[in-house]
C-alpha cells in the first residue's frame, strides 16, 4: 500500500537529508574517497525517495522549495570560520531529534542509514567540547526555526541536550 504525502511531508523527510548531503560536499577532505563517494551517492538516492511517484516539474518545485529553506535555515552557520563537523553535528543531532520524536524513522538498512555510517566516524573525529557544545545549541534553534515555519509541526520534538530541553 502507497502511502499519500502532502508537499510538506515531502519536504520534511528530505530536508535532514539536503542538509547531511550538504555537510558531506563541503566538508569532505577528499571528495573522490571511496567512501565519500558512496556516501554521496546513498545520500542523493534517499533524497528522491519523498519525491518519487510525482511528475517531474512537481519535483522540481519541491527541491526549490527544499533548497531555499535549506538555505534560510543553515544561512547562520554557513560562515567561512564555521567547522563543516560542526554543521554536521548539529544537522545530525537535528536529525536524532527528529527521528527520536518517531516522526521519521531511518530503518537499519536504509540508504540514509548506510550513508550515516559512512559519514559519522569522519564527523566525530573532529569533534570537541566546544563544537558539540555550539551544534547542539545550532540544532535547537534549526528546529525552532523550522516549527515556526510550519515544519515537524504534527511531532512533539524533544532534544535533550544537556540540561535545556526543547519541547513542542
Amino acid at each position: 500500500m502507497a502511502v499519500l504525502l502532502n508537499d510538506r511531508q515531502r519536504v520534511e523527510l528530505s530536508l535532514p537529508i539536503h542538509m547531511m548531503l550538504t555537510v558531506l560536499i563541503t566538508g569532505a577532505n577528499n571528495p573522490q574517497a571511496d567512501e565519500v563517494v558512496e556516501a554521496r551517492l546513498l545520500l542523493l538516492e534517499a533524497a528522491i525517495e519523498p519525491l518519487s511517484g510525482l511528475p517531474p516539474e512537481h519535483r522540481l518545485k519541491l527541491v526549490r522549495r527544499i533548497k531555499r529553506l535549506h538555505r534560510d535555515i543553515m544561512a547562520p552557520y554557513s560562515r567561512e570560520e564555521t567547522k563543516a563537523a560542526q554543521v554536521g553535528l548539529a544537522a545530525f543531532y537535528m536529525l536524532q531529534a527528529i527521528a527520536d520524536s518517531g516522526f521519521l524513522i531511518v530503518g537499519e538498512d536504509s540508504k540514509l542509514a548506510k550513508a550515516l555510517e559512512l559519514m559519522l566516524p569522519a564527523i566525530e573525529r573532529q569533534i570537541d567540547a566546544d563544537i558539540e557544545a555550539i551544534a547542539q545549541k545550532q540544532a535547537r534553534d534549526c528546529l525552532m526555526r523550522l516549527q515556526s515555519l510550519g515544519y515537524y509541526d504534527d511531532a512533539a520534538i524533544i532534544c535533550n541536550f544537556d540540561d535545556e530541553t526543547l519541547e513542542r
